[in-house]
């Protein structure tokens, strides 16, 4: 990647011993003229597991067996199994309802997660183990994955964890729902 650097305004008269010997020191640059040139540049970063967001780990499906929805823990993402006629009636609205969808049925699939998560803690092919210990970090007052003991974390930690990760989806859907009603008001 090569970057280069322009003058935003007109430089008269610009001393520095660090210029291009060429300059000797002194120079003036019109407006847009390079001043500098970045030749190579390199970008290190490190891709993890542990900053995916949580659309990596959740996966709504099918569930063609029975009229229930079923939530399933034991792949590399959670599976959240509706009805035909619920995954249809998912699909329609597309995104538009992101908090009532996060309160209703992405929480439901956390909390299920959460309350089982110490059990997966070592396999490395559970992607949403790994992006859930990330996400336990940041929460105040829980032990982290590693430090949780073998009966796993409380039904209050799972609550906690889950409102963390989700943003208090509770708060954020009456939220939009006053929102809406305001609208539908004025509409009136």
């Amino acid at each position: 990647m090569q970057w280069n650097i322009l003058a935003k305004q007109d430089i008269p008269d610009f001393y520095s011993e660090t210029l291009n010997d060429d300059y000797q020191g002194h120079a003036s640059f019109p407006l847009g003229a390079v001043i500098a040139e970045i030749g190579v540049y390199k970008f290190n970063t490190i891709i993890s597991d542990e900053q995916r967001s949580l659309d990596d780990i959740f996966a709504v499906v099918l569930n063609p067996d029975t009229d229930e929805i079923i939530y399933k823990i034991d792949g590399s993402k959670v599976l959240i199994m509706l009805p035909r006629e619920q995954l249809n009636a998912f699909n329609r609205v597309d995104g538009k309802y992101s908090s009532a969808m996060h309160v209703s049925i992405v929480f439901q699939a956390l909390l299920i997660a959460l309350s089982h998560i110490h059990e997966y803690r070592d396999d490395e092919e559970k992607v949403w183990v790994s992006v859930l210990a990330y996400g336990i970090e940041c929460v105040d007052d829980v032990d982290t994955l590693d430090e949780v003991d073998d009966t796993g974390y409380s039904i209050q930690d799972c609550l906690k964890i889950a409102n963390h990760i989700l943003q208090n989806p509770a708060k954020r859907m009456l939220n939009d729902l006053f929102e809406i009603e305001k609208t539908n008001d004025s509409d009136a």
